[in-house]
């Protein structure tokens, strides 16, 4: 994954993503998505996720090439974007992103109002995330209640062996001095 600075600019017709070189002054390209072609946007805890009807900027050469001659599946129909957006230090970050990503929906939603009646276009769907259940998950789904009943057998475990340390360090009916605690540094 490739992570670059850009710049994104909402208008009520599209969403530019501007690649701005401060040194110049000057934009050096940009790419332009139409609010129409947004399906759905994914808000995760540091980024989200645009996902629209087609490309954002150029397809990635690679995968077209290994999509088009050497896999057997079917190309998917889903091409998203992962944006992880910098935020001003004094505002908290959920703020930011949630601003952000408010106004993405209210310009589709204009969009949508003047142009849905005369042409196809989608209505954002503003979802959380739901990170997909990775191998290591479903193996900790798998091991946790033999992990619990091994816990709970360490706990009873433990529990009779201080039991037993403080039976053995209680002083006797006899009289006799009591044993030292088998503690380091007494």
């Amino acid at each position: 994954m490739l992570l670059q600075d850009r710049l994104l600019v909402i208008t009520s017709q599209a969403m530019y993503r501007v690649a701005f070189k401060p040194s110049k002054g000057c934009v050096s390209h940009y790419s332009r998505t139409s609010l129409g072609n947004i399906k759905r946007v994914e808000r995760g805890r540091l980024a989200f996720k645009v996902i629209s009807a087609e490309a954002d900027g150029r397809e990635n050469p690679f995968a077209y090439m290994w999509s088009e001659y050497v896999s057997n599946a079917p190309r998917s129909e889903r091409y998203e974007r992962l944006y992880y957006p910098l935020v001003n230090p004094d505002v908290p970050f959920e703020l930011g992103q949630a601003v952000l990503l408010a106004t993405l929906q209210a310009a589709n939603r204009l969009l949508c109002a003047q142009v849905g009646e005369h042409i196809h276009v989608s209505l954002l769907q503003l979802v959380d995330h739901q990170p997909a259940t990775s191998v290591i998950d479903e193996v900790a789904e798998r091991i946790a209640p033999s992990l619990q009943r091994l816990s709970e057998g360490l706990s009873g475990a433990l529990k009779r062996a201080e039991n037993s340390i403080a039976a053995h360090s209680r002083p006797s009916s006899a009289g006799t001095q009591p044993t030292r605690s088998l503690r380091s540094g007494t």
